[in-house]
């Protein structure tokens, strides 16, 4: 135990001195971009569940074995400011669960790329959920509001990548980010939602690849018109999962930031009821097949924006298909287990950066019997980038990781991207970067 808490001093004394160092993000990314994705494993902010809402009962069970099992240090706490006192499970008994997550990293170009820079960014995210069958009897309904506040400087711009190194790379801002309500309906077989919604939380995840920090293992960056970090926008979302084998998810949202440019993380829903500054919409749908430890999906999106065609004239709309797949393939009696994954992508070239999106990964929860809580993976991903754009190469990135769990509230992360033909521009040579993420959660 001594040496884990060696390292949350080391990792908190890194991890504060590259924040205190962050610097303003870099003009020329400012602008919303598909390589903007935003982590997976924010705690409160995970990916949309099928599983019903928990039962009085089922909840009172809960709350007894979570008296029950008290930590008696504070390394042993599931958030670093514990239970505060009793009143954080009163809450949640009462219906509301508040949730805070930091994530902090550093980055170095050590080889190639743009530019031999380090950087530091960080992420802090706060949201709360109302759970209003409890608090008000009110079956299957639920109110969502999540905060975060982004900062620091480009990694990509000194890798010289399109991908996005880095999936918290952003520009610099604090913003009510989501705030939506959602209905469960007949038996759970319906759900809607309505509201700012991420819309990477409901379509195009793969779970398995939540633990990797490049940009493209969130959602394939075919996906130009996809609203999510750090622009989610104001929609409706449908889903019907009439059986455990198979469900359908349709969404309706603002697609004001993909032509326009309007910043739809920083305003509620202006653009998406009023056409002064914006009348484009995304449209969304995606289907899942699931079996018993994997599922597999289908997805199809349109935006209806009025496009630039890279070779001249205009176009009237663009859309795009993607698929997933992944799938445990082996398990051990615990959570522990190997995930494998595979991404693919297409867009239209004529006004689509990437045109052909394809990825695979591997991630490995608890490789040791004796930490059963850390993680490592390998990742792979490649995008054909559009000729008609004037790229004359095509992307590829190799990433490795492994998570160092060091309590339940704290973990460090080493990571390495190897990038070759960044950005398809022959100009720039091979990238290595490297670094380091810790992610604490309160």
């Amino acid at each position: 135990m001594n040496f884990d808490r060696s390292l949350i001093v080391v990792a908190s004394l890194l991890t504060a001195c590259g924040t205190a160092a962050a610097q303003d993000f870099a003009t020329g990314a400012e602008s919303g971009s598909s390589d903007m994705v935003g982590p997976q494993g924010v705690r409160g902010r995970e990916t949309r569940t099928q599983q019903p809402p928990q039962t009085e009962t089922q909840s009172s069970e809960q709350t007894n074995e979570a008296e029950a099992e008290q930590p008696s240090s504070w390394f042993d706490f599931d958030r670093a400011t514990g239970d505060w006192g009793g009143h954080r499970t009163k809450l949640e008994e009462s219906g509301v669960t508040v949730e805070a997550t930091f994530i902090g990293e550093w980055f170095s170009v050590v080889d190639g790329g743009v530019s031999s820079q380090s950087s530091a960014r960080a992420l802090f995210d706060v949201n709360v959920t109302l759970d209003l069958q409890r608090m008000f009897k009110w079956e299957g309904a639920s109110v969502f509001a999540d905060f975060y506040w982004i900062d620091g400087p480009s990694l990509s711009a000194d890798a010289g990548d399109f991908q996005g190194v880095s999936n918290i790379e952003a520009d610099h801002r604090h913003q009510l980010s989501e705030l939506w309500f959602e209905q469960l309906l007949f038996d759970d077989t319906i759900r809607v939602k309505l509201g700012k919604i991420e819309g990477n939380s409901e379509f195009a995840f793969v779970d398995a690849a939540g633990e990797f920090v490049n940009s493209s293992a969130g959602f394939s960056p075919t996906l130009l018109a996809l609203p999510s970090y750090p622009d989610p926008s104001t929609g409706i979302i449908l889903s019907w999962m009439p059986n455990e084998h198979f469900s359908i998810t349709a969404g309706f949202m603002d697609g004001a930031a993909t032509v326009d440019g309007v910043r739809t993380g920083l305003q509620g829903p202006d653009s998406f009821f009023n056409d002064d500054r914006s009348d484009d919409y995304v449209y969304l749908a995606e289907a899942n097949f699931f079996w018993e430890g994997g599922r597999a999906g289908l997805g199809f999106w349109h935006h209806d924006g009025d496009f630039t065609r890279f070779l001249g004239g205009t176009e009237s709309g663009t859309s795009g298909f993607y698929a997933l797949a992944e799938h445990r393939i082996w398990n051990a009696d615990d959570d522990r287990g190997i995930d494998l994954f595979a991404q693919l992508g297409f867009g239209d070239e004529a006004v689509n950066d990437v045109a052909l999106h394809l990825a695979a990964g591997a991630c490995w929860v608890g490789p040791w019997s004796s930490r059963p809580d850390d993680a490592t993976g390998i990742y792979i991903t490649f995008i054909d980038l559009s000729e008609d754009a004037g790229y004359t190469d095509d992307e590829t990135v190799i990433e490795l990781f492994y998570k160092l769990q060091l309590t339940p509230f704290l973990s460090i992360k080493p990571d390495l991207q190897y990038i070759i033909d960044p950005a398809g521009n022959s100009t720039i040579d091979d990238a290595l970067v490297m670094g380091l993420r810790l992610e604490a959660s309160f």
